[in-house]
């Protein structure tokens, strides 16, 4: 059951642990990112409202990656439907860094994998590609 809410935002346990997973945040990430103890952060998952600045990180994240899914398929509209679209996603946080990837590796895939699965409903092809090996 849910703790009372002292916090503003009214959505569940489940729904923030939906959209985190969704978005590629780890609770291990989560909680060192907002310097919070990994057991807390596990009870936002389960049982406990999350605070505000944990939902400020998801929604956030859910705009950044609506912004990068809106700017993919607008490139992907004056191709031909036929035309394959290749886009390199990156193994770990390291390489995405040295490829100019300002979020984790983790979040970028999350967003290139919605633009996999939007473009490929609209009838497009498209592929995923680790970088080649340096």
């Amino acid at each position: 059951m849910a703790r009372g809410r002292v916090h503003k935002d009214p959505r569940s346990p489940a729904e923030f642990r939906a959209m985190r997973e969704i978005l590629g945040i780890s609770g291990p990430g989560l909680a060192r990112m907002l310097d919070v103890n990994p057991r807390t952060q596990r009870a936002w998952d389960y049982k406990w409202i999350a605070p505000d600045r944990a939902w400020e990180v998801i929604d956030g994240r859910i705009e950044w990656i609506c912004r990068t899914v809106d700017a993919l398929l607008a490139e992907m509209d004056g191709a031909d439907t036929d035309e394959e679209a290749v886009y390199v996603v990156y193994p770990n946080d390291e390489a995405a860094a040295r490829a100019g990837i300002g979020v984790p590796a983790s979040w970028y895939l999350a967003a290139l994998g919605i633009v996999v699965l939007m473009a490929r409903r609209e009838g497009r092809i498209v592929r995923l590609e680790y970088p080649p090996e340096e």
